[in-house]
């Protein structure tokens, strides 16, 4: 019980922290959830799901947005964000979900990654197709497009 009192002291204190110190593992803890109501809810959170996938996915940068959408009707996670080394360009990630026994969903070992080369925002449509979204930059004429990469594994890293 003085643990718990601990860990909830100090979640109160500095919440960034607990957050960050947050252990999870991708091969058995789920992702998320879908209610009754067929809506999908995080049952970890978005800064611990997007210090994950930066295990795996180093050049992902600040991610702005963490969400589940569905492509062919399947469940996917995605996290959008910039890359590291040209935050002007866009990277989505993009794993699938699969339902486990209990009726919860966990990372597939599978994920894909559309990043910018000129885009800021690249992401997948339901056709699977990784294109440029949002294109801001100064020069017009500069050929914007995302770049498509397919990987084995799982898309989100092991937090101790």
């Amino acid at each position: 019980m003085k643990q718990l009192f601990i860990i909830v002291v100090i979640a109160l204190l500095y919440p960034a922290d607990a957050l960050e110190q947050q252990p999870f593992d991708p091969a058995t803890d789920a992702v998320a959830r879908l209610d009754l109501l067929n809506r999908w809810h995080l049952l970890v959170s978005e800064q611990v799901l997007a210090q994950s996938a930066r295990l795996v996915t180093p050049e992902l940068n600040s991610v702005a947005s963490v969400y589940i959408g569905e492509i062919h009707g399947k469940p996917h996670l995605f996290l959008k964000g910039a890359l590291t080394e040209d935050p002007e360009n866009g990277c989505t990630v993009m794993i699938p979900l699969k339902e486990n026994s209990n009726g919860l969903w966990v990372a597939g070992q599978s994920y894909q990654i559309c990043s910018g080369n000129s885009c800021n925002t690249c992401g997948f449509d339901e056709y699977w197709g990784c294109s440029c979204e949002r294109y801001t930059g100064a020069d017009i004429e500069t050929e914007s497009r995302c770049d498509h990469t397919v990987s084995t594994g799982s898309g989100l890293g092991k937090i101790n």
